[in-house]
């Protein structure tokens, strides 16, 4: 399987929508996503500390996506989704990345949206 930033962005601002507070989330589904890559990539997420949830039976992984109750955003995956949310933000993202051949990591896209969020605000 190849990791999808886009399904992670995907995902994480399903999560913020859908996670009633103190309460789990509905079964993540993504359009255009089936329920395998979906949950691989909830499992990533889950690894990444990007969100609080857990597995029945302390498993580890969450394919499929309905075995796993999400229960919100971590602070970490608030702060990647606050610059990652916006659209424009996110497309001018790839774009660098793309426009000097980089396959992009959690870290250097978190990185680089900081980056352009900076340079958008004039900061140094």
């Amino acid at each position: 399987m190849k990791r999808d930033l886009d399904l992670i962005r995907e995902i994480l601002l399903f999560v913020e929508e859908k996670s009633p507070p103190g309460g789990p989330c509905p079964v993540v589904e993504i359009s255009g996503f089936d329920k395998a890559m979906t949950g691989a990539h909830i499992d990533l997420l889950m690894e990444a500390h990007l969100l609080n949830a857990v597995t029945p039976g302390g498993r580890k992984v969450a394919i499929p996506p309905h075995v796993v109750h999400i229960y919100g955003l971590s602070w970490t995956g608030h702060e990647f989704l606050a610059l990652a949310a916006p659209r424009p933000m996110w497309e001018n993202m790839k774009t660098e990345a793309l426009k000097h051949g980089v396959n992009l990591t959690l870290d250097m896209a978190l990185s680089l949206l900081k980056h352009l969020a900076a340079r958008h605000l004039g900061l140094p």
